[in-house]
């Protein structure tokens, strides 16, 4: 009966250390998500700075074309 409840106590120990395994593990790819979701955002906030201002150009060209032509 010892050797049962020992072996019982042994197998809930591994357990409970996969388990801890586990969750280290989910926070450390949780943690590399928010990372990646934040570099990203970063770098869709640089795109669109660059497309406003790719934007902001072409209107002025269309702009200085039309002034030419009249």
């Amino acid at each position: 009966m010892n050797k049962t409840i020992a072996k019982l106590q042994e197998r809930i120990e591994e357990l409970v250390s996969e388990n801890e395994a586990w969750k280290k593990e989910a926070k450390r790819w949780r943690d590399m998500y928010i990372e990646y979701d934040e570099m990203l955002e970063k770098d869709l906030e640089k795109a669109k700075t660059r497309i406003a201002n790719v934007t902001s150009k072409i209107k002025s060209l269309e702009k200085e074309i039309n002034d030419e032509k009249y």
